[in-house]
């Protein structure tokens, strides 16, 4: 199995699954990255709770063990308000740029509940500018933050991993560090607290164990091929697939597997799956030269076999290669 550029041996296999299997052959991965020593809560007491809330700073926490999101009245000294809001930051550039990520699954170890009214945990994005690495002050204003990325409640909270299914994947930075920002639901709707409503997480400086504790990001992809329509107008075209044997140092048609005789339409912000279309349609058996280098070549055509071009004057084509070897009977 080719995978990240090596190749491997699966042993235990049976031969007739290995011969039986489409090409070419996909691992589906998952990464898990933990937060970094950055994490932390800024936190904000106030006279009234609009000062507190709206406030365009507040104190940061990001050297302790733990941190906090949510909200308290303590009926107590000229300030009983407080407010405390969650920053994370994940290195996602270790992602590899080109997959499709299927989810991310923020995991968030509880270290304590206090929660006399139950709320939403829901992440919110403030990126690229907010937060920032290391956390400021400044960090704190509500007015950087926006979205509903996923939230869990508080009814559900537990001392072990609570896991907050990320909605909105735009939010991951394939090239360099997601930075997430957790609230109380109650906080961002601006609902005055008449009490104790908020709950405790490690962060990254909880002490060493094994396995971790440290809040992360569980993020499952796939290499597989889709043609992605991200403009604002419906797209149609013909779909070729074909598979080539590499004779020398020239490409040779070795099998058709889709030519369409009647146009496909792919429409705005949606794409076409090429993967689910040629996973099941070709064998190695089926192939005529059965040692060799091969690659899967897929196009989208106009109807007189032209291929489509995008608006950086690239073609709508596609290709992978793959090899085959005789270590098994076909």
């Amino acid at each position: 199995l080719q995978y990240h550029g090596e190749c491997y041996l699966l042993s235990g296999l049976p031969v007739s699954t290995l011969t039986g299997m489409t090409f070419p052959v996909v691992i589906d991965p998952s990464l898990s990255i933990y937060t970094s020593s950055s994490d932390g809560h800024i936190v904000k007491s106030g006279t009234t709770y609009n000062a507190a809330r709206n406030a365009p700073s507040g104190t940061v926490s990001d050297s302790s063990n733990t941190f906090t999101v949510g909200q308290d009245y303590t009926g107590q000294g000229s300030k009983p308000y407080y407010i405390w809001r969650g920053f994370l930051f994940f290195n996602t550039s270790v992602v590899p740029s080109n997959v499709v990520i299927d989810s991310a699954t923020l995991q968030i170890d509880g270290a304590g509940d206090s929660s006399s009214t139950d709320f939403d945990v829901v992440i919110q994005n403030g990126q690229p500018t907010y937060p920032h690495d290391p956390l400021v002050s400044g960090d704190y204003d509500k007015d950087y933050y926006s979205g509903d990325g996923g939230s869990f409640n508080t009814t559900n909270y537990n001392g072990n991993y609570n896991n907050i299914t990320l909605s909105n994947l735009s939010w991951l930075n394939l090239s360099g560090w997601t930075k997430l920002c957790l609230r109380s639901s109650r906080d961002i709707d601006g609902d005055s607290p008449s009490g104790d409503e908020y709950v405790t997480f490690l962060d990254s400086d909880s002490p060493d164990s094994s396995p971790p504790v440290d809040p992360k990001l569980v993020i499952v992809y796939r290499n597989q091929s889709k043609l992605n329509n991200s403009g604002n107008t419906n797209i149609s075209g013909y779909l070729y697939m074909v598979v080539d044997y590499l004779n020398g140092s020239s490409w040779e048609l070795d099998s058709v597997v889709v030519n369409d005789s009647s146009p496909r339409t792919v429409n705005s912000s949606e794409q076409l799956a090429l993967d689910l279309i040629f996973n099941g349609l070709i064998l190695k058996d089926n192939l005529n030269n059965i040692d060799g280098t091969y690659r899967v070549y897929a196009a989208f055509r106009d109807p007189d076999g032209t291929v489509l071009v995008c608006d950086d004057e690239s073609q709508l084509a596609v290709w992978y290669e793959f090899e085959t070897a005789s270590i098994f009977p076909p």
